[in-house]
């Protein structure tokens, strides 16, 4: 069985943000495999960014995830770059925008149009509304930005954040994203 490597001030700072609501980002490798992942955890910095602006709780649920994916997938581009998401779709949610900067600094916005997202909700009432359903068809825009230069790359909303990097970057990843409000109210997201 294979053990997850995870120095001990790392182990001391995961168990202080459990207790503190911290956000963090931890780096971890499973011993005897060539997987190497990073855990994400933003309970902080998501409940802060989507209190400054009135989404409805479908939307603040997108951004949050994307928040948390973006944070989790910048690093294993280049430390020293911004990356930033978009994602532009001809449904009710028409952008979706996350940034990640070369500090690790997180900000994010999303554009909708709520008479549309209203007449969506009525009409599917029964059931929760996910990311295909508010953004529709459209298109995702990847742009990492180094000392080098710039990068951008485009695919369909279709094809997913994970198998952009398949074929454009050839990293195999895997990555899994949630986001919730707590007992309190306060938003939570989290990707690895």
């Amino acid at each position: 069985m294979s053990a997850i490597a995870i120095d001990a001030a790392s182990k001391a700072a995961l168990r202080e943000a459990r207790e503190d609501r911290s956000d963090f980002s931890l780096p971890f490798v499973i011993d005897q495999s060539r997987l190497r992942g990073r855990l994400v955890r933003l309970p902080s910095l998501v409940d802060d960014l989507l209190r400054r602006h009135d989404y409805p709780a479908a939307v603040e649920r997108q951004l949050a995830e994307l928040l948390a994916a973006t944070a989790a997938v910048a690093p294993v581009l280049k430390a020293e770059a911004r990356l930033t998401v978009q994602l532009k779709g001809d449904g009710p949610l028409s952008l979706l925008f996350a940034d990640r900067d070369p500090n690790g600094g997180l900000r994010a916005l999303a554009n909708l149009d709520r008479d549309r997202l209203a007449k969506l909700e009525a009409r599917r009432s029964t059931q929760a509304l996910d990311f295909a359903a508010l953004l529709g068809q459209g298109h995702m825009a990847l742009t990492l930005i180094t000392r080098e230069k710039p990068y951008q790359a485009i695919t369909p909303l279709a094809a997913a954040l994970t198998a952009h990097f398949r074929q454009s970057a050839q990293l195999e990843i895997g990555l899994r994203l949630a986001a919730e409000r707590d007992a309190s109210g306060r938003w939570q997201a989290a990707a690895i």
